[in-house]
């Protein structure tokens, strides 16, 4: 498959079929993001990725609470990086074949594997980051193990990454936002609704309540994020 082949096939089957079109779940609640262009100071509760052209690295454990994910990248073409947690006795095999279906049929059948995601992982949210800027996002979470996965390497063969979260519970810090996107459906289809301008570096909450998986990718004006695509023979 060429490379404009495989953009335009994560475009219309992960962005449409998998992320909208007739993909059923719960209401889910992503968790806030925050885009920044330098680092912040180190914390106990922040988990580093850190990604290159030969995918990504990440701590194997943490600790319970609400946890701050810095996401970068040194690779041109970026990472999507995505969390989630496997429902009890759903094999990490079964979720990785339909999770590259989702991503690389179309149609009825990408939207088939979409809705069997729903069924065998809860989503956690995620960051889209390119070279030279550090994106974070926030979530609350429990002891269990959660999985990091760049969606741009799905159809790859790499593992998922695990995430052991056990100990002490570290009470959480309120999460205030400085502004609030919320993903709606509409008779047009699903929309993002905002109810004041974003501010610049500035916190944002984001909340899915269309019913549906979706995503929200957010980048400067006059910025776009690179077109995501698939890299088979340079990842296995």
């Amino acid at each position: 498959m060429s490379k404009q082949a495989k953009q335009t096939t994560y475009a219309a089957a992960a962005l449409s079929a998998f992320l909208a079109a007739g993909v059923v779940a719960p209401t889910a609640t992503a968790a806030p993001v925050l885009e920044s262009q330098q680092a912040t100071a180190p914390s106990r509760m922040t988990v580093d990725v850190v990604g290159s052209s030969t995918g990504f690295t990440a701590p194997a454990r943490h600790r319970p609470g609400a946890v701050t994910f810095r996401v970068r990248t040194d690779d041109p073409e970026g990472i999507r990086l995505g969390l989630l947690r496997l429902r009890d006795g759903v094999p990490v095999d079964r979720f990785l074949t339909h999770l590259t279906a989702a991503l690389t049929e179309r149609g009825e059948a990408a939207a088939a594997a979409g809705r069997q995601l729903t069924e065998e992982a809860t989503m956690l949210g995620g960051a889209l980051a390119v070279p030279g800027r550090t994106a974070e996002f926030r979530q609350r979470l429990g002891e269990g193990t959660y999985y990091l996965v760049d969606y741009q390497d799905a159809d790859t063969g790499r593992p998922l990454t695990a995430l052991v979260v056990d100990g002490p519970w570290a009470p959480p810090p309120p999460m205030v936002a400085d502004a609030a996107i919320t993903m709606v459906d509409t008779s047009a289809g699903p929309r993002f609704r905002v109810r004041r301008p974003l501010t610049a570096d500035g916190t944002i909450a984001v909340t899915n309540r269309n019913g549906q998986l979706d995503e929200a990718v957010l980048c400067r004006s006059g910025r776009r994020p690179p077109r995501p695509t698939y890299r088979r023979s340079s990842r296995r």
